[in-house]
């Protein structure tokens, strides 16, 4: 006879509940639910409390549930398959806790309003910015190390991790007269443009295929923030780079009339390849005083290097040799690709900096210390090691991953269970920035 067999198929095994305050009793919005199945299943609860999750096979799971200013709570769970589990979770509100940070210039007791703070642990960034005493208040959750970042236009961006619990009460931090941007904080660069698409953004870069875009910024900053051309969150080499038109960049105003031999530092990255012709594009920065503006640099397309080698790349000029200066002093960064010769155009600027020649000197003696290979896959060397030196591996927002010490003849630290991603090594006091490759 026929027999028509029809799909069978198999229901998933479902979870839901309702999140509550464990004191109040209160629905909880916005807690987070991680069901650790092969691939880890994110969900948040709704207004109500009520959240609803599950995995396509049944079996034992662990969940997560997490909502900043409450204990985490893990719970292991049975799931079976065409089968709703209920699970209500309440969750105990951590006793907040208050920090000062205040704010001088450094060698002095002169206040710094308008600092700009940053505070991260992994669970929530705390942000402020300090008033006319130079102080700000915040109230923080959680006993843990902290990512401190401090910053404000005309002055050197602090950036420590540090160990903050409910008797710290107050942290001073000293900032050193200067101009230095890695772009942690919005410093009010001022992006403009005809083109359609690629102008400049500041923010954490989004890498393309065909290394057009950068995935990382610089390693030896603050931060994982850049400027960049475009930066949509899409792999696709075209989707956001210049196209018909310019892009233009400019910093605020610098007063440098009290340097005595100044030198303008930065990080940049440009990318031009493909098209119908030759590339053709170039990014161009300069360098004005309020009166002149002179070219410091053209960076065209180098066809010798292949698209996969292009890299962030330093620079260095002094700035005597092109202007004299003044208290308007500014920098431009512009950056085009126009019609008919259409390519694939990008370019990035990060760690800028003003040095005094004495100063890069010193600088070049301290920092022998050194990290290699960075990025890296499984482990990284720290050389210059003249004495014993304890070590910290922690994530950006300071969750630490590994410790130990370190001496000359051994000197590795492991990285093969750390995530992929950007990563902060503390060696003694010194603090680098890592990139986890695959």
């Amino acid at each position: 006879g026929l027999f028509v067999l029809g799909p069978n198929y198999t229901q998933g095994a479902y979870l839901e509940g309702t999140i509550t305050d464990a004191v109040t009793l209160l629905p909880i919005d916005q807690a987070s639910i991680q069901l650790m199945a092969t691939t880890t299943i994110y969900e948040n609860s709704a207004s109500s409390g009520f959240y609803a999750t599950g995995t396509a096979l049944g079996g034992s799971y662990d969940v997560y549930y997490d909502k900043v200013g409450y204990a985490p709570q893990t719970i292991s769970t049975t799931l079976v398959n065409g089968v709703v589990t209920a699970q209500d979770v309440q969750l105990t509100p951590l006793p907040p806790f208050g920090l000062t940070v205040r704010v001088f210039e450094e060698g002095t007791t002169t206040p710094i309003d308008g600092a700009q703070i940053q505070m991260i642990v992994p669970q929530i960034t705390h942000t402020g910015v300090t008033n006319g005493l130079g102080e700000e208040s915040l109230t923080l959750y959680y006993e843990s190390m902290y990512n401190l970042v401090v910053g404000k236009w005309g002055y050197v961006t602090y950036c420590s991790n540090l160990l903050i619990d409910n008797t710290t009460g107050t942290v001073d931090v000293f900032l050193s007269k200067g101009y230095y941007d890695d772009f942690t904080f919005d410093f009010n660069w001022t992006a403009t443009g005809t083109a359609s698409s690629g102008l400049w953004n500041r923010g954490e870069p989004f890498g393309t295929n065909g290394n057009a875009a950068p995935e990382y910024d610089v390693t030896n900053d603050c931060s994982d923030q850049a400027y960049v051309t475009g930066n949509l969150e899409d792999f696709y080499i075209d989707a956001d780079d210049v196209d018909n038109g310019f892009a233009a960049l400019t910093s605020p105003v610098m007063n440098l009339s009290t340097y005595a031999d100044p030198y303008i530092n930065y990080t940049q990255w440009f990318y031009c390849y493909h098209g119908p012709q030759l590339p053709d594009d170039t990014l161009r920065i300069l360098i004005g005083n309020g009166t002149s503006i002179v070219v410091l640099e053209k960076t065209g397309t180098d066809l010798a290097v292949a698209p996969s080698e292009i890299t962030w790349e330093d620079r260095s000029f002094r700035i005597l040799d092109y202007l004299p200066l003044s208290s308007t002093m500014q920098i431009f960064l512009r950056v085009s690709d126009d019609a008919p010769n259409v390519n694939i155009t990008e370019a990035g600027l990060d760690h800028f900096y003003i040095a005094e020649a004495a100063e890069l000197g010193i600088e070049e003696i301290v920092n022998r210390l050194s990290v290699f290979p960075n990025p890296a896959q499984n482990s990284v060397k720290v050389n210059g090691l003249k004495a014993p030196e304890d070590y910290r591996l922690m994530t950006m927002e300071g969750a630490l991953l590994s410790a130990g010490r370190l001496e000359a003849n051994q000197n590795t630290v492991d990285l093969s269970r750390a995530p992929e991603g950007l990563l902060l090594l503390q060696v003694g006091s010194k603090v680098f920035k890592l990139v986890k490759a695959n």
